[in-house]
């Protein structure tokens, strides 16, 4: 049967922590929320993200109906805050919880994602619009094999450029590395994966967080050990061991419970294949030392991790009897936490079946497995359906928006085309007036000039025929005068001439 099968599904809830005291209980954390919450003399601002703590608690405890109204309690402070920071954590829990339902919302998570990426630009804080692309990356993955975690790599450029005093920094980086490791991992490209394995582990150590460098540990081991050179990397397998139980022995009450149950899982699994008896006497050590914290938690992954542990025990003691009577349990618990789970559930239960020699009771499961998987794989098409839905709307989307800028460069061509040959009208028809009146206004000049001319003229006239009649008279004057004297000279010649 394959044991890792729990590693993997451990170290993929692994989230990132919550932010309180290690190894509080759960009773003592909803405690320490609830005061935050319920104080008069806090602030509304302040009491948003532990609610929405609190709420993530009560999902863990299978309490829907009481984190549901804690989470809506917390969006409508949110949203009266300027800030998109705190609307943007509320919409990443939210996204969280859908993707985590069985039969997962697939439209309605693209809809807090649309949110989300609106809201990003809204916050001046770096730190928030870095882990609301994280956020988009995760549920986008989750949703789809094909994305290509291009939000990681915008994640990645806004942290770059935060501070190296930036308490968040590298606990960002660590998720993104993360993201970036599943990206390659997927993709089958070993370099690449190594490569952000080893910056992951990086990240984790310089950002402090115990659990994010425990995580990393489990990541590489599990890495190495579906490696399919697997058997050649023994020593180093063995190695990674050895560092992973000293780092639990030095670190175990500072670690989440969560943390702490999936590291012991993972070596528990491995040192059923690679036996070492001084360490697994350890490990006992630190297993009951996990039951005593965690007897008492109301999570549903710290009991999961408590009956696999119990499972682990007995298959190694190979009491299959009990071992059977515990996996029958984890069934029953998966049927109300975690349905997705139940079609492999089954599968491991008919391998136990046959490994014990009970054929007829191997069939019944894997009767129930097939069951479980179509209904496994309805929900998987249902999904897929909803995703094609979002794909087309958004490109349908962005084929319109494509258009719309088509057209509006377009029109802006054509208009900048109509208002430059309308300039170019006007200008042609302001220098055919300007023309126009400037003729007219020789025309006027012109004609003035004419009229002054003629006017001269006149007056030339005038006084060429005042002085043409003066100097008749004037001739007339000296006509008469010299008439006179002749007369007068002839008168007195005449007179002469009698007196002689």
């Amino acid at each position: 049967m394959n044991r890792i099968f729990f590693t993997c599904l451990l170290i993929s809830t692994i989230s990132i922590s919550i932010g309180i005291s290690a190894q509080q209980g759960d009773l003592m954390q909803i405690d320490s929320l609830s005061k935050i919450v319920n104080n008069s003399k806090i602030s509304r601002q302040e009491k948003i993200i532990p609610m929405a703590k609190l709420s993530q608690l009560y999902v863990d405890w299978g309490d829907s109906i009481e984190a549901k109204k804690l989470l809506n309690q917390a969006r409508t402070l949110a949203r009266k805050e300027k800030d998109s920071k705190y609307m943007i954590y509320v919409f990443g829990r939210e996204l969280a919880n859908t993707m985590n339902s069985f039969p997962r919302k697939i439209t309605r998570a693209y809809k807090i994602i649309d949110s989300i990426y609106t809201l990003i630009p809204k916050t001046k804080d770096p730190e928030t619009q870095a882990w609301g692309y994280i956020c988009i990356a995760v549920a986008k993955h989750r949703a789809d094999l094909k994305y290509d975690y291009d939000d990681c790599f915008k994640s990645l450029r806004i942290v770059e450029k935060l501070p190296e005093k930036s308490s968040e920094k590298y606990r960002l980086l660590y998720h993104i590395y993360r993201g970036l490791y599943e990206r390659y991992r997927h993709k089958d490209k070993t370099d690449e994966t190594i490569q952000y394995l080893n910056l992951m582990y990086q990240a984790a150590e310089k950002s402090g967080y115990k659990d994010n460098i425990c995580d990393a540990m489990m990541l590489n081991l599990n890495f190495l050990l579906f490696s399919p050179d697997a058997s050649e990397n023994k020593n180093l397998i063995l190695q990674n061991v050895e560092r992973l139980e000293q780092y639990i022995s030095k670190n175990g009450n500072r670690l989440f419970l969560k943390s702490y149950g999936s590291a012991l899982i993972v070596l528990k699994n491995i040192y059923l294949d690679y036996p070492n008896a001084q360490s697994e006497e350890q490990l006992k050590q630190y297993v009951e030392r996990f039951r005593k914290i965690a007897q008492n938690s109301r999570n549903y992954n710290i009991k999961r991790t408590l009956f696999i542990l119990d499972y682990l025990d007995e298959y190694e003691r190979k009491n299959y009897a009990k071992v059977i009577e515990l996996y029958k349990e984890i069934i029953e618990f998966d049927k109300i936490m975690r349905p997705e789970l139940i079609s492999q559930d089954y599968e491991n239960l008919y391998e136990l079946y046959i490994e014990t020699g009970q054929y007829q009771q191997a069939a019944e499961a894997m009767n129930e497995s097939m069951k479980y998987y179509r209904e496994l794989i309805n929900s998987k098409t249902e999904e897929q359906r909803q995703l094609a839905e979002v794909k087309f709307e958004t490109e349908k989307k962005n084929a319109e928006l494509a258009l719309f800028r088509t057209r509006s460069v377009l029109y802006l061509v054509i208009g900048s085309s109509v208002i430059v040959f309308l300039i170019f009208l006007a200008i042609i028809f302001n220098r055919r007036n300007l023309r126009l009146k400037l003729e007219k206004k020789n025309a006027e000049q012109k004609a003035k000039l004419s009229e002054y001319e003629k006017e001269i003229a006149q007056k030339r006239m005038v006084s060429t025929n005042l002085q043409m009649i003066k100097k008749n008279e004037t001739l007339e004057k000296i006509t008469q005068k010299s008439t006179d004297k002749e007369v007068h000279k002839l008168v007195h010649t005449d007179f002469k001439n009698d007196k002689s």
